[in-house]
């Protein structure tokens, strides 16, 4: 808005005594990309004066209930954060800094302290968010020490499992082999995670070239055993071969019981009844 513009009212825009907008007021009041949006809202005719049809509502932080909600103020600034940090080894670089906005924080502290420092001190920031959550959803707050405690104890776990190789074991080939020429290739695969009440599947049919034509990768509400979850992944990718039109399919599942049940389909009733089983 130009300068003189900022303390105008709505009433100020309009002809005196009307419910009309003055065109000359609006164009030497706002900004030329202002002036037919503002001349585009309707007006009542109502003979009101102006009012609030909004404001803004600052939240105090629940659990000080002293300084407006903030992030610095929940991790850096609150008694219950302030207490955390003092027992800590990190009061002296952050004493002075928890008025600053976090990221402007972070960034200052970064350039001063060692790196595995600075990764414990947004390893407590965190902890120490995670505390003013479970305040906000009515648990109690817990004592300064506790907190940091807790948050070393986890940060120590944290950094064994990051330092532990993981060993990973290649379960049947892990090499794609092409089908034969004029052939599709059909390959599903199922996970199965136990308690969950969710499977995954995967699908991919690819041709002689290793090209994809079709896949799915999608997550399957209901709790399934290992063999009806391999089985709803070949029937996704039965019909993506059926859209596809193919009739020369080649399909690889590493599940041996998928394996052995497909195999006894000799004749096309048969195919019914599979088909039937896996809509089922």
């Amino acid at each position: 808005m130009p300068e003189g513009g900022e303390y105008l009212m709505v009433v100020d825009l309009m002809l005196e005594g009307s419910r009309v907008w003055d065109k000359g007021k609006i164009e030497n009041t706002l900004w030329p990309v202002d002036q037919e949006l503002i001349r585009g809202i309707p007006l009542d005719n109502g003979d009101g004066g102006d009012k609030w049809v909004w404001h803004l509502i600052l939240k105090i932080f629940i659990r000080c209930k002293d300084k407006m909600e903030s992030t610095s103020h929940a991790i850096l600034d609150c008694p219950t954060s302030q207490a955390v940090w003092k027992f800590s080894r990190f009061w002296k670089v952050i004493e002075n800094r928890r008025d600053f906005p976090f990221a402007n924080f972070l960034r200052i502290v970064k350039s001063e302290i060692p790196m595995e420092d600075f990764t414990l001190v947004c390893w407590l920031a965190w902890k120490l968010w995670c505390e003013r959550n479970k305040v906000v959803h009515g648990e109690e707050d817990r004592d300064p020490q506790a907190i940091l405690d807790l948050g070393i104890a986890s940060f120590g776990e944290w950094q064994a499992l990051n330092q532990v190789p993981i060993q990973l074991q290649a379960v049947g080939s892990d090499v794609w082999l092409p089908p034969h020429p004029g052939f599709l290739k059909l390959n599903v695969d199922a996970s199965v995670s136990p308690g969950s009440d969710h499977i995954g599947i995967d699908v991919v049919i690819r041709d002689e070239k290793g090209i994809s034509l079709g896949a799915v990768a999608k997550s399957v509400e209901g709790t399934f055993s290992p063999f009806l979850a391999e089985c709803i992944a070949l029937r996704e990718g039965l019909m993506i071969a059926k859209e596809l039109e193919s009739v020369t399919l080649v399909v690889e599942t590493d599940a041996i019981n998928v394996f052995r049940l497909f195999r006894k389909i000799r004749s096309f009733l048969w195919k019914v009844r599979f088909w039937r089983m896996l809509n089922s």
